[in-house]
């Protein structure tokens, strides 16, 4: 399964510029870089409390760095596009922003609905910067390219930072249950009333 990631052009100090991965995140509040780019960057900003809550409820209160990054969008061909944003970040444990990347630059060729996305590859399956719903501006969907009608699969997104695809990496009906990992058990309610996959009507679960 894919989460919305897409590389991006950083600002270095000495006006070069540097690829990173970046991570559209629609569920963070907060923008944050990793400790690592931090220092790579050579980033200076100020230290204040911060606490960072899940969903489920846990939080973990830190002292991270607060500082501010310079974006850039790739080129890509044929769109035209050219985005530089300063956007506020927290400098984090490279833990915090553990993610393993799906680069879509040679998969897009495997789905026909997505043959006139141009994809960039990304430089490293690693996030180094997560982008919030604090630079919602960055996050607009200019177009996108959906699967087949009664199909689920890949969905691809024009950004402002450019092209950038989620979903899962594979194309299956909707009405199939499709098994991430070689075995899930038995087909059950929330209540753990176990039913038959076939006469539930709920599809088909690949063989492992």
């Amino acid at each position: 399964m894919s989460l919305q990631t897409i590389p991006i052009l950083v600002r270095l100090s000495e006006g070069r510029e540097l690829v990173i991965t970046c991570l559209l995140d629609d569920g963070a509040q907060s923008s944050f870089v990793t400790r690592s780019l931090a220092r790579k960057l050579h980033l200076k900003g100020f230290r204040c409390d911060y606490v960072s809550r899940t969903v489920g409820g846990s939080s973990t209160k830190q002292s991270p760095l607060y500082t501010q990054v310079f974006i850039t969008s790739l080129t890509i061909s044929g769109e035209g596009l050219e985005v530089i944003e300063p956007i506020q970040v927290w400098a984090v444990d490279d833990t915090i922003l553990v993610y393993k990347s799906v680069d879509w630059n040679e998969l897009v060729r495997d789905f026909p609905h997505l043959e006139e996305v141009d994809v960039a590859p990304l430089p490293s399956e690693n996030i180094d910067i997560l982008i919030g719903n604090d630079v919602p501006e960055l996050k607009i969907s200019l177009r996108e390219l959906v699967p087949p009608h009664n199909f689920r699969g890949p969905v691809a997104r024009l950004t402002p930072l450019g092209w950038s695809v989620i979903g899962p990496v594979v194309m299956y009906p909707k009405n199939h249950i499709l098994a991430f990992d070689t075995r899930i058990g038995d087909f059950q309610d929330i209540d753990g009333n176990v039913f038959d996959v076939v006469a539930a009507q709920a599809g088909s679960v690949p063989e492992s």
